[in-house]
């Protein structure tokens, strides 16, 4: 799924790469790429809470591990 949403991202398609990068993050919720991605994505949309808040889900799921 994260490569798909780089080819989105890449075209400027920055809502279907949202999709694809949300799609990573519920189909391997332990790979911190999908989170990263989705961060940065909102991030360059100005949703920079929502930003940080995925980026933190992604650190702190692995708490423990």
């Amino acid at each position: 799924m994260n490569s798909l949403g780089h080819l989105s991202r890449e075209k400027g398609d920055f809502d279907t790469a949202e999709s694809f990068y949300r799609r990573s993050i519920e189909n391997a919720p332990h790979n911190t790429a999908g989170y990263i991605f989705l961060g940065a994505i909102l991030a360059k949309d100005v949703r920079l809470e929502e930003a940080g808040e995925i980026h933190v889900q992604g650190a702190v799921g692995f708490e423990g591990d």
